[in-house]
């Protein structure tokens, strides 16, 4: 399973299609700072602490069960430390292993996170274009008159 984490600090799942394992299950995340450390957490409070080997770390098929949060940290001691908070998983269980794969019950929400995040987004390149209009009639005030060669 791989995560790319983004410059929003969550971190999404490239690989959607279901895994199944049988004893391990790998997670790469794309992007992940030195001495990051992921933190898998079960719906009944359990947690995992994972702390990242080549941008990957390794989950024992006993943990994997229901839903998992998974986050990203640097565990560096600051107070504004690194976080990215990734999409979950859901674990179906099966015979001999489990399969995973991305929780996609929370796409609504997630939807609406985008649209109002565009929303912002749109409201400051207008505010951006503004300042660029105005920066132009400026400058051009300035350079009337001159012959530039």
């Amino acid at each position: 399973m791989e995560y790319k984490l983004l410059n929003n600090n969550k971190g999404v799942i490239l690989t959607r299609q279901p895994e199944f394992v049988d004893d391990t299950l790998y997670i790469t995340f794309s992007g992940a700072p030195e001495n990051a450390t992921a933190i898998l957490e079960k719906q009944n409070g359990d947690s995992l602490y994972l702390k990242l080997e080549d941008n990957t770390c390794a989950v024992r098929n006993s943990f994997l069960e229901d839903i998992l949060k998974i986050t990203l940290v640097v565990l560096d001691g600051r107070p504004n430390s690194l976080k990215w908070v990734c999409e979950e998983i859901k674990i179906t269980k099966h015979n001999n292993g489990v399969f995973v794969c991305p929780n996609d019950m929370n796409l609504p929400g997630t939807v609406v996170e985008v649209l109002v995040e565009l929303h912002e987004m749109r409201s400051y390149m207008r505010k951006l274009d503004d300042k660029y209009s105005e920066l132009n009639k400026k400058l051009e005030k300035l350079l009337e008159g001159y012959d530039i060669v």
